[in-house]
């Protein structure tokens, strides 16, 4: 089972010493096809396949319902990487502890984390983090498939951030990102504090809870209907027209020469 890459000192290559215990973790395992972090199988993707994925899915369901489906899917992987990563670092203060979730995004090649400023207390309940995100994949994939964006595109990325932050620090741990590269900023940046404290909580939670796929059909069924329903009032209109029209002496006198021009009912 081959490892990631040692230098003469035991130490991971070119790697920072603050993630060689996360490293040390990574196993590929070429003679099985696997690649494992810890106990948990993982998988090598290229990032356009994330992509295609993106665009196909705004295609089928709207790009609002594709934006929430990336968030709850981060939202998930960073909950497994909090579960896994809390262990490893059962020794360190806080701050290290947490920092545990940025390394894991780097080692995955989705984005690097700057911290501006993280503050976190577990006793007080207190937590806020003002994070720049730089070369965020998710940003590339959307400027490549959708071109520039008017709002934030690092979906999967933000849910991951809050799932992760909310497993570690026991609390519902918010993020928004209030500058993205796909919007035509230097680098991506966001904020994240305790669900509470955002004014706009109620509609931040929602794209963190999951729908029942009966209430998406339902949705979707209720659009449905209600684009036949203005099919059918447009084409009911345009008949009522049309016959008012067929009923006139004008018109008839037109069918009249039309039948008679050639030979044959109209």
């Amino acid at each position: 089972m081959a490892r990631v890459k040692y230098d003469t000192t035991g130490r991971y290559a070119d790697h920072p010493q603050e993630i060689h215990d996360l490293l040390s973790k990574l196993h590929f395992d070429t003679a099985h096809g696997q690649i494992w972090f810890d106990e948990y199988r993982m998988l090598l993707l290229h990032t356009s396949i994330m992509g295609y994925l993106r665009k196909d899915l705004a295609h089928m369901i709207g790009l609002e319902r594709t934006k929430r489906f990336f968030i709850r899917l981060g939202y998930q992987a960073g909950l497994k990487d909090a579960e896994v990563t809390t262990k490893m670092r059962p020794d360190l203060n806080e701050h290290d502890a947490f920092m545990a979730g940025p390394q894991m995004h780097a080692i995955r090649g989705m984005v690097q984390v700057q911290a501006n400023q993280l503050n976190l207390s577990h006793d007080k309940k207190q937590f806020y983090a003002d994070l720049n995100w730089l070369n965020s994949f998710e940003a590339d994939v959307h400027l490549e498939h959708f071109g520039p964006s008017d709002e934030p595109a690092c979906w999967m990325l933000l849910g991951y951030a809050c799932g992760y932050s909310s497993f570690a620090t026991g609390m519902t741990i918010i993020y928004q990102e209030i500058e993205c590269k796909a919007c035509g900023d230097e680098h991506c940046r966001i904020i994240g504090k305790p669900l509470e404290e955002w004014e706009n909580a109620d509609e931040l939670i929602q794209f963190m809870s999951p729908e029942p796929m009966e209430k998406e059909l339902i949705a979707l069924q209720a659009e449905l209907f209600e684009l036949k329903k203005s099919i059918y009032s447009d084409s009911e209109a345009d008949y009522q027209l049309f016959s008012s029209v067929g009923k006139s002496a004008s018109y008839k006198q037109v069918c009249a020469l039309l039948t008679k021009a050639a030979g044959s009912k109209v």
